[in-house]
């Protein structure tokens, strides 16, 4: 050390047998406390030195220091009673971001985040959280292998896990904030865009004659409504008004737990009911009015479906017993929305049936199938309840 250089107060140097380094001391709850910084004495580490102690003793007297932030390998921070940061592990961060998670937010978005968790922190959940640093994210999140709007959403507990931390003041920075996600994750193979596939009416023919009661009723609700699954299996008979034929939605089914309100705020509407839909509510009203009150019900069941898989699973046996091409249950919102356009339905009407706010997304998902003929939708009534007919016959 320079014998020129002047030591600020609480700034001391340690001998050793071939170097020396810096110490700094402070009273913390009537105890002396000295602690090396394992640095060499120079002018600017002395300044540093300077700094930090001025920054612990601000803390103590604020009541923030946390004796395990500044110096983890100390036995004082044990004596203390303070949590180091290297015995926190980030799992301990996520479990309680995931914990304040339940009680605000929907179930859907938690399972989502849980999702997350379970595919992708693996490892990660045991590290200590001051050993989660910028090079280790970048590893983990390269090793991904999904695009970077999705490591974007998979990050999410992670971000809230870190906020934690900050709070504590066992983190200082965030590492994320260091990391350029796109620049990460490279170039990632996109999956096939989404296909609409409507069904014809000589599919929906078949597969209404392949299925059986109630099931069959409640796909003809979902053909002739538009309605998403999610909502179809919520439906109750209190949002069934049989006087003026419509139904109400304003609830779901999202990961097997019931939800009032809708998607979006425009999801809450009022659905009309054209023909082969009001045969469909009287077929069902036959089978469970009155004795549940769900509208569409499981076979010899009071009981809904328990969520879109369990209908979903239903819907692929019924369509391999058809022998029409395979797609997801969804086609049916799909096929409603088609089978309309085409025959010359007004775009606004059919949008407020599937409850989108305008007819943006119908212009975008379905505008090869508009009609420019101004009709109504009487032609599709008439057509689809010949093909109901013919399928009960065929049943």
């Amino acid at each position: 050390m320079d014998r020129d250089l002047k030591l600020p107060v609480g700034v001391r140097v340690r001998k050793h047998t071939n170097s020396e380094s810096l110490q700094i001391a402070f009273s913390y709850h009537g105890v002396e406390c000295r602690e090396a910084l394992r640095i060499e004495p120079t002018a600017k580490n002395i300044k540093f030195a300077e700094r930090l102690r001025s920054q612990i003793l601000l803390e103590i007297e604020k009541g923030t220091f946390n004796y395990g932030v500044h110096f983890p390998d100390s036995p004082k921070a044990k004596m203390f009673g303070t949590k180091t940061a290297g015995n926190k592990l980030l799992g301990d961060y996520l479990d309680e971001f995931m914990e304040t998670c339940r009680r605000g937010l929907a179930h859907s978005s938690v399972l989502g985040y849980q999702r997350a968790l379970n595919a992708h922190y693996g490892k990660l959940q045991n590290y200590p959280i001051r050993d989660v640093t910028p090079p280790v994210l970048r590893e983990w999140i390269a090793g991904m292998k999904v695009s970077a709007k999705r490591v974007r959403n998979v990050l999410t507990p992670l971000r809230g896990a870190i906020a934690l931390a900050l709070q504590d003041r066992h983190l200082t920075e965030n590492p994320l904030d260091l990391i350029e996600v796109a620049r990460v994750t490279g170039k990632v193979r996109r999956r096939p865009p989404y296909e609409i596939n409507p069904c014809s009416l000589d599919e929906i023919q078949k597969i209404l004659a392949s299925a059986h009661e109630p099931y069959r009723y409640g796909l003809q609700l979902a053909f002739f409504t538009g309605m998403r699954t999610s909502e179809l299996i919520a439906l109750e008979w209190e949002q069934v008004d049989f006087d003026n034929w419509t139904v109400r939605v304003d609830r779901a089914v999202a990961e097997g737990v019931e939800k009032d309100g809708g998607k979006t705020e425009a999801a809450l509407r009022t659905i009309e009911l054209i023909a082969p839909a009001r045969d469909a509510i009287e077929r069902l009203k036959e089978v469970s009015y009155g004795k549940s009150r769900y509208v569409v019900t499981k076979p010899h069941s009071k009981d809904r479906y328990s969520d879109s898989n369990s209908w979903s699973n239903a819907w692929q046996r019924v369509i391999a017993k058809a022998e029409v091409t395979r797609r997801n249950s969804y086609q049916t919102r799909h096929t409603f929305a088609s089978l309309l356009l085409s025959q010359g339905e007004n775009p606004l009407w059919v949008a407020r049936q599937m409850g989108h706010k305008n007819t943006e997304m119908i212009f975008k998902r379905y505008g090869r199938w508009i009609s420019s003929d101004g009709l109504r939708y009487q032609p599709v009534s008439q057509v689809a309840t010949l093909v109901i007919e013919r399928a009960k016959v065929l049943s």
